[in-house]
This record gives C-alpha cells, sequence and structure tokens, in this order.
C-alpha cells in the first residue's frame, strides 16, 4: 500500500513524550520559553507534511501506472466484443447469400421449365394453325 511505509516511519521518528519532557514544557512554560515549543511544533509539522506529501505521491504514481492498464483492458475488451459482432455478421450474410443463391437458383429453374411449356405450346398452337389454314 503506497504511503504505508511514510507513516509506519512518522510513528517510529516521533518520540513518545517522557515524563521529563512534560515536566520540562511546565518549567518552560511557566518562564514564557515558547521558542522550543514553536520549534518543535514546526518540526512536527514539518514531518508531517512531508510525509502526507511522500503519500500523495504514491497514490499519484500509483494511478498513473493503473491508469493505462485499466484503459488497456477496456479497449480489449471492447475489440473483443467488436471481434464477435464481425463475426456474427459475416456468418449472417454468409446465411443470406446462400439462401439468395438458392431462391434465385430455384426461379431460375422454374422459369427455364416456363419457357419450355411456351415453347411446346407454341409449337403446338403453330401446328394446329397451319391445318385450319
Amino acid at each position: 500500500m503506497p504511503g504505508h511505509e511514510e507513516r509506519t516511519t512518522l510513528c517510529r521518528t516521533i518520540p513518545s513524550a517522557s515524563p521529563l519532557l512534560y515536566g520540562a514544557d511546565i518549567l518552560m512554560g511557566a518562564a514564557r520559553v515558547h521558542g522550543w515549543f514553536l520549534r518543535d511544533a514546526h518540526h512536527f509539522l514539518d514531518q508531517l507534511l512531508e510525509t502526507n506529501a511522500a503519500r500523495v505521491q504514491g497514490d499519484v504514481e500509483q494511478r498513473v501506472v493503473e491508469s493505462p492498464l485499466h484503459l488497456e483492458a477496456e479497449v480489449r475488451k471492447l475489440l473483443r466484443e467488436v471481434g464477435v459482432t464481425a463475426e456474427q455478421a459475416l456468418t449472417q450474410a454468409k446465411e443470406l447469400i446462400a439462401s439468395g443463391t438458392n431462391a434465385v437458383g430455384g426461379e431460375l429453374d422454374r422459369l427455364e421449365r416456363l419457357r419450355h411449356e411456351v415453347g411446346a405450346l407454341k409449337d403446338g398452337m403453330g401446328s394446329s394453325n397451319e391445318r385450319t389454314y
């Protein structure tokens, strides 16, 4: 987890307050010596700011690394979906072509039969007309 090391380090570098420090704090407060307190507070805030900045930097770096990976995964997923759709469309087009070819072939056969029938009728009528004249 980014930033975890920094938080752990901060906890280790800040010493716990001892009874001696508490006593010094009381004496310094009574003597109105605030400089030490301010320096200590500034030092603590500097460490806190540095630690938080490192954590934020780590989080941003992690997002920068994860973002292209997430984008790549999304693109791959969409490409797979497009591929499946294209294959389905191709299969459907082949089926339509095959059924159209069969339908056209059947119609051509029907027309050829009709042509033969018409030709036979024409031949039959031609011979009967010749007899009547």
